[in-house]
């Protein structure tokens, strides 16, 4: 089963959003960054087409 993914990397800010394509419409992510432990905390969302 192949899945679709990326990782957004912002200029100058140590912070990685991860994507998830759930289905055509919709994405889920996990916001991380360098500072952060690796048990947490993360910030997850779901990011609906309109």
């Amino acid at each position: 089963m192949l899945e679709s993914t990326t990782t957004m990397i912002y200029d100058g800010q140590p912070i990685f959003d991860h994507f998830k394509k759930v289905d055509d419409n919709t994405l889920i992510g996990v916001l991380n960054g360098k500072d952060v432990p690796e048990e947490g905390p993360f910030f997850y969302f779901i990011l609906d087409r309109a």
